[in-house]
């Protein structure tokens, strides 16, 4: 079958999800999708009450778009299927499981791959005494036991043999120990490691599957969200193919409690990528625009390498003030072919061998939905967004009815992270004497609490922020550095034009902004998985990048990304003895590892 075929004007909507729509707040066209329909042409068109206001446009290098006939913007048409996809991939650990057979070696192309759905991976090969089927894996020959559940006894498998090293393994593996050195203190072989992780993996799931539920029907009351991105590099596995793996991370962490929401990842290891590689061949859909493709959320391995083949040189990050570091980003965008597609592979990176690298622009559009449904009890929602157009626009696609009714603001920050100790110092102190000049011109502030005095400084501000960018965002530079965001700016995105505010609430707003909980998390990442630490680059001009501690296996980011999460939000206690998820109210008090890994 061809996948040459008449299109609809703009993807179709999948699941309630339509994101195709002008993301200018201050259009009347925000949240107003183009139709699907073909539009009337010829004398008259323009006139004809069943036209709407946007054309479909070919942006640069081909990418669809729209043209908003109100505002001006373009936005970029994306395919509702695979934010729909992405949305069901982060919600699945909702989901109650059952028991499911795959091949058990961790290094085998079946092991994410279950018996049921696809049988002719794998053999039939009898029975064990106990009457267990037996099955035998096709690609490494692995043979392995499905035990039958008896809900009056706890399940047993060779996997567990040594399961009193879970714990311990768990222990160690937060807190910054090489995967070889848990080897050796565990007494275990690699491999053995890597089905205990598997086992780890999935007990975390479970565990916080079971609070997370009751997370859509919460009073959660007025939120303020930190919302940014991590890199991970997944090191070659041949010297021949000396090229890394990037996967790129999307996270939310809440002012208030620390509590991380969601920290998704744009790799899906449950897909054949050969597979749909070969369907995408024989029905040419590789040659429709992506908006409107099958697999669009998916990375294909002829157009990976077709965009690594056209890239630009990766430019090295210099340090910089905050507004060059803004307009820089402004720059950075409108020179891409799509302004919300970061992600550019070059000739340095790869696909991952097993599963399939997802295109991140779907990862973050799903994210935002996602959040949209775990948030849904919240009365309000700010976030407060690393500037980034993909950002933007997902957070826009996903909240603006809640933005339309007041009930979620969105706001950029841009921080200076590149500063020396003696610079941050120099910035707070600086910030500190403007601070005690203006209290001393106006000495009627004298008595009031820091907070009140700064609301007051701040509203002085909110007035005179001062323009950016193509899009003529209004930036402001915020007055108070401290140590861990000595220099930074922010803009306010969800601005509706209605004067609904006064400066004293957009001063609250402002004063609060921060990307310090998401950024934390980020830093503890680095600092206590020893396997996602930061990579060094290589001894050559080429920047390859390798680290003796990384993984090899996409897969492992994704588990130990999700095992990390429910440590930090309900193992790990802060200085006031409370667990992000105490502060929340999903705990009662400080989860213990067993409990986690036993569900006790």
């Amino acid at each position: 079958m061809s996948a040459k075929m008449n299109l609809p004007r703009i993807p179709l909507e999948v699941g309630g999800i339509q994101v195709n729509f002008c993301k200018n707040p201050l259009c009347s066209n925000f949240g107003v999708p183009a139709s699907q329909a073909p539009q009337p042409r010829g004398p008259g068109a323009k006139s004809n009450p069943n036209r709407d206001t946007y054309t479909v446009i070919a942006q640069k290098k081909n990418v669809p778009g729209l043209h908003c006939q109100k505002c001006g913007e373009y936005p970029t048409l994306k395919s509702n299927q695979a934010i729909y996809e992405e949305v069901g991939r982060f919600l699945e650990y909702l989901i109650p499981k059952t028991p499911q057979t795959t091949c058990p070696n961790s290094g085998c192309h079946n092991n994410c791959i279950e018996v049921d759905a696809h049988p002719f991976r794998y053999q039939r090969f009898g029975k064990t005494k106990s009457g267990s089927d037996r099955f035998r894996c096709k690609a490494c020959g692995k043979v392995f036991s499905v035990t039958i559940p008896d809900p009056k006894k706890s399940p047993i498998s060779r996997q567990n043999v040594h399961g009193y090293k879970n714990i311990g393994i768990f222990e160690l593996l937060v807190n910054k120990t090489p995967l070889n050195r848990i080897c050796e203190i565990k007494e275990i072989q690699f491999r053995s490691l890597m089905q205990h992780i598997g086992f780890i993996h999935r007990q975390c799931l479970a565990f916080v599957a079971g609070r997370e539920r009751i997370l859509p029907q919460m009073n959660l009351g007025e939120r303020y969200l930190a919302v940014d991105r991590q890199d991970y590099v997944v090191n070659w596995a041949r010297q021949k193919n000396r090229r890394n793996i990037i996967l790129h991370g999307i996270g939310s962490a809440d002012l208030g409690t620390s509590y991380v929401f969601g920290m998704h990842l744009d790799y899906d290891p449950f897909v054949d990528i050969d597979a749909i590689a070969d369907e995408v061949a024989k029905t040419e859909e590789d040659m429709l625009p992506l908006p409107f493709r099958r697999y669009a959320r998916l990375w294909m391995p002829s157009d990976y390498e077709a965009a690594a083949l056209h890239a630009k040189t990766p430019k090295s990050k210099t340090a910089a003030s905050v507004p060059a570091k803004v307009l820089a980003t402004y720059q950075e965008a409108i020179g891409r072919d799509d302004v919300e597609v970061f992600d550019h592979p070059n000739s340095l990176s790869q696909l991952p061998s097993h599963g399939a690298q997802v295109h991140s622009e779907y990862t973050i559009y799903g994210h935002f939905q996602f959040l949209k449904l775990m948030m849904s009890g919240a009365r309000k929602i700010v976030f407060y967004m690393d500037q980034e157009s993909g950002i933007r626009a997902a957070c826009h696609a996903a909240f603006w009815e809640r933005i339309v009714k007041k009930e979620c603001e969105a706001f950029y920050v841009s921080v200076n992270k590149e500063l020396t100790i003696n610079q941050k110092r120099a910035l707070k102190a600086l910030g500190d004497s403007q601070l005690d000049y203006f209290v001393k011109a106006n000495p009627h502030l004298q008595d009031l609490h820091l907070k009140d005095i700064r609301i007051f400084f701040l509203e002085q501000l909110v007035s005179k922020r001062t323009p950016f960018g193509p899009w003529k965002d209004q930036w402001l530079e915020y007055p108070f550095p401290d140590m861990s965001e000595p220099e930074k700016s922010v803009c306010w995105l969800t601005d509706i034009g209605d004067n609904a505010y006064t400066n004293q609430y957009l001063a609250e707003l402002f004063l609060k902004a921060t990307l310090h909980p998401i950024d934390r998390f980020f830093m503890q990442i680095r600092r206590r998985l020893s396997p996602l630490e930061r990579s060094i680059p290589s001894a050559s001009s080429s920047r390859r990048m390798w680290y003796a501690y990384a993984p090899y296996r996409p897969n492992l980011v994704k588990k130990l990304l999700d095992i990390y999460r429910v440590y930090y939000n309900f193992v790990k206690k802060g200085e006031d003895g409370k667990t992000p998820a105490m502060r929340l109210g999903l705990a009662k008090g400080v989860v213990r590892y067993e409990d986690i890994i036993y569900g006790k």
